[in-house]
């Protein structure tokens, strides 16, 4: 019997074989790594709702748990340019936070449900990231908890999904209404929220926990005549903004101004928005520090002969971020600002006769940074950038030194207003890094006689196309003296880390 042998297979085939089955495997493995690569990450975040009655008012007893509306969003951007300044100046303003921005009022939910009647509540399928929670009931004061299913509350699964390990529970209180006039001791609560209904007075000292929200209604202002006193070790800000919001993007009506009037009083940790009149302190040895003030008319307003602003962020300010209202001068230095941002401001500091230590401030996108309206001044190692005018100066004594300069329009431009110069400023260690438009400019009304800017730092190779004086203008009769010059950029100028 003849057993046929099978030819062998040619080494060619074997090898075409074998690279068939390798790419079979390779693309059935690739499949399976798109699935997993592009399944979504999703998952649930769910809690509890309890509701607390603190306020003494029985109507608010056993109040019913089912129904409470709580809806979901995303963090809002922080400003990109502050976080910038901040980055590269961390003693600069203060901390800025999710619960400073966001306002769910103009932003748009991702979803929204309501509680059980046990006060339960559950998001599914919620795509992975940091979300904030929105608590509403009527009578009650809104709650927002922010960056919900973050950090150890994420519990991270094999099928690439989140979920929370524990519930969150949320705890709300009732809405307190502010009488015209509180003549006993008061605290502004954790977490609660009070409306302002009617401009209101507290005679007696006031205590602040932090984490509580003032709202107010349109013209409405707040005033203490007592001490202010801050409870909260955890630095937690006090928000005080508008009752309601305004349409579409549009500012919603500004409320009044927080006033304070007694002497030494420390006003920190503050959130101001939607203000006409800011903060205005009335007393003596008055510290505004570490606060923010946005989209408002006014930031703050001193009317005391001494007083300390530091560690503040304007934001937005439609008119003043800074106004000193008493015009009694002085040669002796008596108020300060320092390490402040003045961000997209009108007027970022006015000044009317005081003797003032302006130190260690950032000055950006403003129509005005500073102007300097008669009397002794200190500008010092400060930074202006991108302002249409930096300084504006009429009739001041004023030292300008160890400053930064950069993309102005007008970096320094000498206005006449009431009354005819009696000095002039003098210009010394400063760096004038732009190299486009000007860094002097100076009107028909003319200062008396030529402006000392001596053993300055230029950028400019022709220093004279940036500068407008007595050489540009025949009705000038005063030159900017700017020789001779520093060849290098001076150390030391500008915002500095340890003013």
């Amino acid at each position: 019997m003849n057993i046929r042998k099978e030819k062998p297979m040619p080494e060619s085939r074997c090898t075409l074989r074998l690279i068939i089955a390798l790419g079979l495997i390779s693309l059935s493995l690739l499949s399976f790594g798109c699935k997993s690569l592009t399944k979504p990450r999703v998952g649930s975040i769910r809690g509890k709702v309890v509701l607390e009655n603190d306020s003494g008012d029985p109507a608010f007893d056993n109040a019913d748990l089912s129904g409470i509306k709580v809806t979901l969003y995303k963090p809002v951007a922080l400003d990109s340019t502050i976080v910038r300044i901040r980055s590269i100046y961390p003693v600069l303003g203060t901390d800025m936070h999710q619960s400073m921005v966001f306002d769910p009022r103009k932003e748009s939910p991702v979803k929204s449900t309501t509680t059980n009647a046990e006060g339960r509540y559950e998001f599914k399928d919620v795509s992975a990231g940091q979300y904030h929670l929105v608590f509403e009931k009527d009578g009650w004061g809104p709650v927002v908890e922010h960056h919900v299913a973050t950090g150890k509350s994420i519990d991270q699964d094999g099928e690439g999904g989140f979920g929370s390990k524990e519930l969150v529970t949320t705890t709300m209180y009732p809405i307190v209404h502010i009488p015209a006039t509180v003549t006993d001791e008061f605290t502004f609560k954790n977490r609660h929220t009070y409306m302002v209904g009617a401009n209101a007075s507290f005679l007696a000292p006031v205590h602040f926990e932090g984490h509580s929200r003032v709202r107010l209604a349109p013209n409405v202002g707040i005033s203490f005549f007592n001490d202010i006193i801050y409870d909260d070790a955890s630095n937690h800000y006090v928000t005080f903004t508008s009752l309601d919001h305004g349409p579409d993007d549009d500012l919603p009506p500004l409320w009044g101004a927080v006033r304070s009037y007694k002497d030494n009083q420390i006003v920190k940790n503050w959130s101001v928005e939607h203000s006409s009149g800011g903060i205005i302190m009335n007393g003596n040895h008055a510290v505004v520090t570490s606060c923010v003030i946005r989209d408002s008319d006014t930031g703050i307003n001193i009317q005391a002969e001494c007083s300390k602003i530091e560690n503040i962020i304007f934001d937005g300010i439609i008119s003043r971020a800074v106004f000193y209202d008493q015009v009694q001068g002085s040669d002796i230095i008596k108020q300060q600002v320092t390490n402040c941002i003045f961000k997209s401001c009108r007027e970022g500091l006015r000044t009317r006769g005081q003797a003032v230590r302006i130190s260690n401030n950032y000055f950006i996108d403003c129509d005005n940074g500073l102007f300097s309206y008669d009397g002794y001044h200190i500008i010092r190692n400060n930074t202006f950038d991108r302002n249409v005018y930096a300084i504006c100066i009429t009739s001041s004594t004023i030292c300008i030194e160890y400053n930064d300069f950069y993309d102005n329009r007008y970096s320094v431009r000498f206005v006449h207003e009431y009354h005819e110069y009696l000095s002039n400023p003098r210009f010394a260690n400063n760096n004038f890094y732009q190299t486009t438009s000007y860094a002097f400019w100076i009107r028909a009304d003319n200062p008396q006689g030529d402006i000392d800017a001596k053993n300055n730092y230029w950028a400019s190779s022709d220093i004279n196309t940036i500068i407008h004086d007595a050489n540009d203008d025949p009705e000038l009769d005063c030159e900017i003296i700017y020789l001779p010059k520093k060849s290098q950029p001076i150390a030391g100028a500008g915002v500095v880390a340890n003013p």
